[in-house]
């Protein structure tokens, strides 16, 4: 069994909802920065990808990979947000 790859603003992910929903199990923060606009549902688990930063992103790309992989072959599904 395989998950999906959700594309969602900030509003949809950061609800209990959304993530019941649509099995989130994992999240793809875009935006780089940790503000109290993107307060995740207790218990979420988190990976950051902040596209506009190359050093970061550059770093961060492999544990971004590796943790969708897991996540979506083990069946969950996985928002992708940014700002928006």
């Amino acid at each position: 069994m395989s998950g999906w790859l959700v594309i969602c603003d900030k509003h949809q992910v950061t609800t209990q909802d959304f993530h019941d929903k649509h099995n989130i199990q994992l999240v793809v923060d875009c935006t780089g920065a940790h503000t109290a606009e993107h307060q995740y549902p207790p218990n979420t688990k988190v990976v950051n990808l902040p596209v506009n930063s190359t050093r970061n992103r550059n770093s961060e790309l492999s544990l971004t990979v590796e943790a969708v992989a897991l996540c979506l072959s083990r069946g969950g599904n996985v928002a992708i947000h940014c700002n928006q």
